[in-house]
């Protein structure tokens, strides 16, 4: 884990690296692979202006919800009868993996502006020391490209560029069944029953990629599956069903 000191006045900044480790890591892909340095959201660059990564790989996120819900319920009116279950899953994070990969091979619309020059807001490194071995920054005015190099090898690297809030709320399915009145068959028939089914109509969610609830990956990763992670593969998909249900 890295600390940052500095004096009251805020440029320029010395930094200095703190020997402690952050709290146990609870879950395995929660250590993204980079992190950018920075100090009071302000980026630590190098001497080209340049994004820094940090030394040591922490914790950006949980893949467990807070809490699960589901709702359900039956409402029935005379010959009409309407099922529902709506599941919640409130305070889970997603390690979007899709975008990554789109964004190192340039199909993420964020890299459409490649090739264009900005100077990064943070502190830049003038590549000199004080007398304790602090490195000394200033403030950033240097200009750099936005090539493919910076897409694939500093901003597809920075795990917490992808790791996104997971909460979402589907409505798993919802069923409407009528019956007709058998007093129309004359006892011939016992029961006629029209049922249509929708299934993952709908979901609602902050999440940027395809599906929230999706597991890419495999049972056996990782211990437990691969909860949270979206990488490159298909949302759940919707679908309805009719089906008819005669009796005699």
């Amino acid at each position: 884990f890295e600390w940052y000191k500095h004096p009251e006045e805020r440029f320029p900044a010395r930094v200095r690296r703190d020997t402690e480790r952050r709290a146990e890591e609870k879950r395995s892909w929660e250590k993204a692979n980079e992190l950018m340095l920075a100090i009071d959201k302000a980026l630590l660059l190098d001497e080209d202006g340049m994004v820094q990564f940090a030394d040591v790989q922490q914790q950006l996120g949980d893949r467990y919800p807070n809490w699960t819900a589901g709702i359900s319920n039956k409402l029935q009116y005379k010959n009409i009868t309407l099922n529902f279950l709506v599941d919640i899953s409130y305070g889970n994070d997603v390690l979007n993996g899709t975008k990554a990969a789109m964004v190192y091979y340039g199909l993420d619309p964020i890299t459409v502006n490649r090739g264009e020059t900005v100077v990064f807001d943070g502190l830049r490194s003038t590549g000199t020391t004080d007398d304790e071995g602090n490195i000394i920054y200033e403030t950033n005015d240097s200009e750099v490209v936005l090539d493919q190099d910076y897409y694939q090898n500093i901003y597809s690297r920075i795990g917490e560029n992808f790791v996104e809030d997971g909460s979402w709320v589907r409505l798993r399915y919802v069923t409407l069944t009528y019956d007709l009145p058998t007093k129309w068959f004359k006892d011939k028939i016992s029961k006629l029953q029209f049922n249509v089914t929708g299934r993952n109509l709908f979901i609602l969610t902050n999440y940027s990629g395809v599906d929230p609830e999706i597991n890419t990956i495999g049972a056996a990763v990782m211990g437990t599956g691969s909860i949270g992670i979206d990488n490159l593969g298909t949302p759940s998909t919707k679908g309805i069903d009719f089906s008819i249900r005669l009796s005699f």
